[in-house]
């Protein structure tokens, strides 16, 4: 269940939001709602709500006071704002805080649930991508011994900007094209960075070089090849990005230390 934290200065707002939205129906639970600011955010240490529907305009703790409070306590929260006031710079910082929605107040029932909708929605995009993320990064680790300890993850469920997660995405880019004609540029390109800064980050976080961590992917694909399929030796050199199989070969032999046909040699003998 979502939990849901309610904060509003109106009890009558309060009492409508509990009554007419169905949350038990949309996988929510209200976890506790409060009238002003400060017993807002001590809800929200206590209960670390995954949504927030708040006022702006409230006694004791502004509302976007609050909220800039929120984003110490949790990052991820999605936070809607039910205001009657229309002040873009209101809207503005609101923006700056990271609110997902912004509705003004007389507010239908259906828009109210639309953006609860549009925020889970949000939660579990976040939440996918931080798992693709953590499996990614335990992958390579395995393989480069990368440096993790200081990678957190922003607001969105991405991991904050840093070296760690630049070569990281680095070979997931390769992963995703080495059947390609693939060279440094295009992936410096991909990730809009030079191809000097990204040598010095590859160097410093997986002590390789791209072509060593290209090779060692391609070679990779190419064992499970060679162990699941029965295309000759030339398919797979050219379907791993080897047009050249006789350099492929050499590659193979230097990576494993036998060639591709010794290779599936030895895995038919262990079946």
């Amino acid at each position: 269940m979502y939990q849901v934290v309610l904060i509003d200065d109106e009890q009558m707002v309060l009492e409508g939001l509990n009554k007419l939205i169905d949350w038990r129906n949309m996988g929510c639970k209200v976890a506790g709602q409060a009238e002003d600011g400060e017993t807002g955010l001590d809800l929200i240490r206590r209960f670390r709500p995954d949504i927030i529907l708040t006022d702006i305009r409230m006694p004791r703790l502004d509302g976007l006071d609050m909220i800039s409070a929120i984003r110490e306590i949790r990052k991820d929260s999605q936070i809607i704002i039910l205001t009657g006031y229309r002040d873009f710079e209101y809207a503005q910082r609101g923006i700056s805080l990271g609110v997902f929605r912004f509705l003004t107040k007389p507010t239908r029932k259906k828009d109210i649930i639309a953006a609860v909708q549009d925020a889970i929605t949000e939660i579990e995009k976040s939440r996918k991508r931080e798992k693709e993320f953590q499996d990614l990064r335990k992958q390579v680790s395995r393989f480069y011994g990368f440096r993790y300890d200081d990678i957190a993850l922003d607001a969105s469920g991405k991991p904050d900007s840093g070296s760690a997660y630049l070569a990281v995405r680095s070979v997931q880019y390769i992963r995703d094209h080495y059947m390609e004609n693939l060279d440094l540029q295009q992936v410096a390109d991909g990730l809009y960075i030079s191809t000097w800064h990204l040598c010095r980050v590859l160097k410093r976080e997986t002590g390789n070089t791209f072509v060593n961590i290209l090779n060692q992917i391609r070679i990779d694909a190419a064992k499970e090849l060679l162990d699941e399929t029965n295309d000759r030796i030339y398919e797979i050199a050219n379907h791993v990005g080897y047009p050249d199989v006789t350099y492929f070969g050499r590659v193979f032999k230097q990576i494993t230390g036998c060639t591709p046909s010794e290779y599936r040699n030895r895995m038919i003998r262990t079946k």
